[in-house]
């Protein structure tokens, strides 16, 4: 039987590109048959080449995607990542056996097979209605697809700053006033496609500053990274997992829940507190956020993605 995995990610200027990032960390755990990413705004270069790279294949939905019908002896798996049920026709067309959505709030913009929902803290009966319809749930932080981690430098030397594709700043300006008051002698590397160096006040001039546009890859940068500035969305995520102290605030309402849950469980440090607080203060909070970032990445149960991974592998 062949095996076609499809993802269709919420991309454009107004979504950003955390959708279509977590698109792809899912589609990176499967190791067979063949993945397409489906696009009505044709991705970036860097993110095509980044497709390629994986060995998948980016398709355009047109009207020839659309009159595609269902060929024998395949399974074809459609996962969706949007909010919006705009460019969701196709779905119709029933060549699908299964469809995932990725989801972190309601009310759902279709009815599918399964729902996968990794926001923090979140339990399965946040979607009681949806499982008495037959759906499968798989709620909470264990279903995200945290990678492996080969090496990180113990001479962590960057400072971050990277608040996504919204209008950051400023955010960035908020960032580096904190910065200059903790008197942190690092390097600082900005990622914005908003910020440039003539936004960079005369105050913050004696800062070592490098402004990048877009990384493909932040994994290299999270390696050296001491501490970072940014919002609660899947960046996050791949923060604590290089065990980095992170001082956050939300940049859009489908990030509130993780903002309360990991502001509660002491595992980042909320941005407008950072302000009103003295410095020695500060840092204690930053040494004991540390061990607490440590301790939670132990408690993530490593066998549940598994089941994630079947889901996209198996009919059933």
């Amino acid at each position: 039987m062949k095996l076609n995995n499809y993802f269709f990610p919420d991309y454009s200027k107004k979504s950003g590109l955390g959708h279509f990032y977590r698109c792809y960390k899912y589609s990176k755990l499967i190791n067979k048959g063949k993945i397409y990413f489906l696009y009505k705004n044709k991705f970036k270069p860097n993110l095509t080449k980044i497709l390629k790279k994986k060995g998948i294949n980016p398709i355009k939905l047109n009207r020839n995607f659309f009159n595609l019908k269902k060929k024998n002896n395949s399974l074809d798996i459609l996962t969706i990542d949007t909010y919006t049920k705009k460019n969701l026709k196709f779905i119709e067309n029933g060549i699908f056996d299964k469809v995932i959505l990725l989801s972190d709030k309601k009310p759902l913009i279709i009815n599918p097979n399964v729902i996968i929902d990794h926001t923090f803290k979140r339990k399965k009966k946040f979607y009681f209605n949806e499982q008495k319809k037959k759906i499968d749930c798989y709620v909470g932080i264990d279903f995200f697809p945290f990678e492996r981690i080969k090496k990180i430098s113990s001479k962590r030397k960057i400072i971050l700053i990277n608040f996504g594709t919204t209008y950051d700043v400023d955010l960035i300006n908020k960032s580096l006033r904190i910065i200059k008051k903790l008197n942190f002698n690092k390097e600082i590397i900005i990622i914005s496609n908003h910020f440039d160096r003539k936004f960079i006040k005369k105050d913050y001039f004696n800062l070592k500053i490098q402004v990048i546009k877009s990384v493909s890859y932040l994994s290299d940068i999270y390696k050296k990274t001491f501490l970072s500035f940014g919002s609660c969305g899947i960046s996050l995520y791949e923060k604590l997992l290089y065990r980095i102290p992170s001082i956050c605030t939300p940049v859009a309402g489908n990030q509130m829940n993780n903002y309360q849950n990991f502001s509660k469980s002491k595992l980042i440090i909320k941005m407008n507190e950072v302000v009103k607080i003295d410095n020695q203060k500060v840092m204690k909070d930053l040494k004991s956020l540390k061990k607490r970032i440590n301790n939670f990445i132990k408690t993530i149960d490593k066998k549940k993605i598994i089941e994630i991974k079947n889901l996209y592998e198996k009919k059933n």
